[in-house]
């Protein structure tokens, strides 16, 4: 995560750092789907790989929001980004209660 977040705000292209990363996770998580009936130790490695390499362009993915937006909007989207994505929490856990039920 360090190391991507270094190397993203040296080149300032933090696209180009973000969707390599995001495949990876998908091929991992893919390959520990594909694996889990048969062999636990490379499910459990693929799961292992896909986190870390969902986490390691968080950086990048975040400072991205303030680069493209105007200076005078990006504080006001970054806060109803964050907004909505406690909602969806909120709403996402009353909606496993109720289908539990």
């Amino acid at each position: 995560m360090l190391g991507v977040a270094h190397f993203s705000d040296r080149t300032l292209s933090r696209k180009s750092y973000i969707w390599p990363f995001l495949v990876l996770a998908g091929v991992a998580l893919f390959i520990s789907f594909m694996t889990a009936g048969y062999n636990f130790w490379l499910a459990y490695a693929g799961l292992i790989v896909a986190g870390a390499a969902m986490y390691a362009p968080y950086g990048p993915f975040f400072s991205i929001v303030p680069e493209m937006l105007p200076k005078n909007v990006a504080g006001e989207v970054m806060r109803l980004s964050i907004a909505a994505g406690r909602w969806a929490g909120l709403r996402g856990r009353g909606l496993l209660v109720v289908c539990r039920r």
